[in-house]
């Protein structure tokens, strides 16, 4: 944790990040550590796909299938671990907005509930066999104590549950503090779509909680592939979901620079040009332009000699 803590401090005072004015909060804990989860799961999805993942279970050996076990088996944990920091982190940026106590309370609420929720959730999970190792190894299976496949299934809904209403709750909750502030309906639309993306993996986690039986069947390395599939569309929707919002400093900071180049072009091109004929400095004007130029001056003396 304190190695991690470092990064982040690192992170957040870099250069790079401060020239393109990146919200903080892009290097916030929480989030940093759901980037690092989603790390970990692809290093856990490799070996498992090596193993026969995607495959009929007709067609994998008992040791490779084992092997498998035992990676998918860490490959769940690292699943609750991400899903939670990435909901910690929207509460935390959402937190961070200037509203009163009453709503700030709800947010409170919802960190402690995950935090605690997912603890349980994972050891259970961790522990779903005694000794641990007979998780993935069969000959151990037949005399230790182990929850049954409906059991397992009730663990991964009840984290799926607990997402998908938390993914609702916290896009919705922006609508509340964007109506208290002074801005046009417009832009208070904008920022709602922007801030509300959690909806998008609220729908992937109501798909993947369908779909949990797959985890669980005879044939779950084959039948369960879908469920996989929105459940890395969940993890990652859900950690751009809480990046893209931060991103606004830096998309003005841009913004700003592209116009001061453009105004500094415009400025460079019209300096280079002839004071009274408009054409490019060392260059002859049209003799027809230098003499409406030259009758234009002439007329001027002759109305202040009249004046």
């Amino acid at each position: 944790m304190h190695l991690v803590g470092q990064l982040d401090h690192h992170l957040c005072t870099c250069k790079p990040l401060s020239r393109i004015h990146l919200d903080p909060y892009l290097t916030e804990p929480s989030l940093t550590r759901a980037q690092l989860g989603t790390i970990i799961g692809a290093g856990l999805d490799f070996p498992e796909f090596v193993l026969g993942y995607g495959h009929r279970r007709y067609f994998i050996s008992d040791p490779a299938y084992s092997r498998f076990t035992y990676y998918s088996h860490g490959e769940w944990i690292q699943t609750f671990a991400t899903l939670m920091w990435t909901k910690v982190s929207i509460s935390l940026f959402l937190y961070r907005i200037p509203v009163t106590k009453a709503l700030k309370r709800p947010l409170q609420i919802i960190v402690v509930l995950l935090f605690v929720s997912n603890l349980i959730l994972t050891l259970l999970w961790i522990l779903q066999c005694l000794p641990v190792s007979a998780v993935w190894d069969e000959e151990e299976r037949k005399t230790a104590k182990c929850f049954s496949k409906e059991q397992l299934l009730q663990i991964i809904l009840a984290q799926g549950i607990i997402s998908a209403i938390s993914d609702f709750v916290l896009a919705a909750y922006p609508g509340l503090i964007l109506t208290r502030l002074q801005m046009s309906i417009r832009k208070k639309v904008g920022l709602w779509l922007l801030m509300g993306l959690g909806c998008v993996t609220g729908v992937c986690c109501v798909v993947c909680n369908v779909l949990n039986w797959t985890n669980e069947s005879q044939d779950s390395t084959w039948d369960s592939i879908p469920n996989w599939m929105w459940r890395c569309l969940e993890v990652n929707f859900g950690i751009a979901a809480a990046c893209l919002p931060a991103l606004y400093p830096g998309y003005k900071a841009a913004q700003k620079k592209l116009a001061s180049i453009k105004s500094s072009r415009r400025s460079s091109g019209s300096s280079k040009k002839g004071p009274f004929t408009g054409a490019p400095v060392g260059k002859s004007a049209p003799p027809g332009h230098m003499a409406g130029t030259m009758a234009g001056l002439r007329t001027c003396r002759f109305r202040r000699r009249q004046l």
